[in-house]
């Protein structure tokens, strides 16, 4: 990125240096006042957005692999923790696994 660098929400608003980080957020660069290059960020495990990976990413996660959401984007890839590119068993079931703390990325 260059020029100034700036982090916001998936709202688009400025996230402050003590704010965790989560999936849907931009890094933006900016040259003139003008946004010239978009970064999204997905964190591994992370579905809903919030920077941690709890119960509620595990439920997201299985109901996307199910049929009954629908994931995409940055919320899709922080999710594809077996390295694959679709969604499987694997994966809800290794977030599941992390937050019973029997499993670590």
């Amino acid at each position: 990125l260059a020029g100034d660098i700036e982090l916001v929400d998936a709202d688009g608003n400025a996230v402050k240096p003590d704010d965790p980080v989560g999936s849907g957020f931009e890094l933006r660069g900016r040259k003139d006042g003008t946004v010239t290059q978009t970064l999204r960020i997905a964190v591994v495990g992370d579905a809903d957005g919030d920077g941690e990976v709890s119960a509620q990413d595990y439920i997201i996660t299985r109901r996307a692999y199910l049929g009954t959401l629908d994931l995409d984007g940055a919320y899709l890839q922080a999710v594809l923790v077996s390295g694959g590119e679709t969604l499987s068993p694997l994966d809800y079931l290794t977030i599941k696994r992390y937050v019973l703390g029997t499993y670590s990325f």
